[in-house]
């Protein structure tokens, strides 16, 4: 479960119920997507540029700062990755 911290400027800090599930047991293919997903949502709202991901570092995930330039090896299978 996804759970928004707190807003600092263009920065949106949120943090899951199961860090190590994130961190230790979604593999690395899963915990990009999913971190991925939940930057290209948060940045979809006006005023938001980055999310700061809140969560211990692990093996395939760690805390950290993260924008839709973040993900460029997702640009080919998304049409529009511009913010409109």
């Amino acid at each position: 479960m996804l759970r928004v911290v707190s807003t600092r400027r263009d920065t949106v800090v949120v943090t899951v119920g199961d860090p190590s599930h994130l961190t230790q047991r979604m593999g690395t293919t899963g915990a990009t997507c999913y971190v991925a997903e939940v930057t290209f949502s948060m940045t979809s709202m006006d005023e938001v540029d980055y999310i700061w991901l809140d969560v211990p570092d692990g093996d395939h995930a760690g805390p950290g700062r993260f924008g839709r330039a973040s993900f460029p090896h997702l640009f080919p299978l998304i049409d529009h990755v511009e913010k409109k």
